[in-house]
Formats: structure tokens, sequence, C-alpha cells
């Protein structure tokens, strides 16, 4: 299981977060990469506020759930991420 990440391990990491219904305070939030540069490029809810982040990573260590690819292929590998909305992971493809 994929345990929230506390700091950021890499040059720089994608991260998520949610806020409170204002904007006001930060609920949950997380780093997301490996040892490398990884980028988040978009952001996505769906209708049950479940969240998705797609980007690209660099890390060897990035870490993988439920994936296509269990391992980091080399030159940059696109990924998908699914969050629900409390940041409880349910899959990183590479």
């Amino acid at each position: 299981m994929y345990k929230r990440q506390g700091v950021n391990n890499g040059s720089y990491n994608a991260f998520i977060a949610t806020l409170n219904a204002y904007g006001s305070s930060v609920l949950h939030a997380t780093y997301l990469g490996g040892s490398g540069p990884d980028i988040g490029y978009g952001i996505a809810l769906d209708g049950s506020g479940d969240i998705f982040i797609a980007g690209s990573t660099n890390s060897i260590n990035f870490p993988v759930y439920a994936a296509v690819q269990s391992a980091y292929g080399g030159g940059g590998d696109a990924f998908v991420a699914a969050f629900s909305n409390q940041l409880n992971l349910s899959l990183i493809h590479i």
C-alpha cells in the first residue's frame, strides 16, 4: 500500500492536496515521486471526488501500485495515479 509521502525525495516531485470547501485549509496532502525528477502535468476529479493525476517520472524508485509496467523503463516514463478524495491510493500506472 502506498504511504503518503511527506517530503520531496527528488529534485522535484508531483504533489496532490485537498482543501476545505472555502479553500482556506489543507485537509490532505502528499508528494508523489521518487529520487529523480517527477512532474505532474494534469489533474482531474471524477463525480465521486476521486483524484487522477498524470505526469512523467525519471525516478528508478517511483512508487508503483497495481501497475501495468512495474519498474522504470528509462527516458521519462508517463504515469497515471488515482487517489480517493482523502488521498488513499488506488493505483499508479507507468
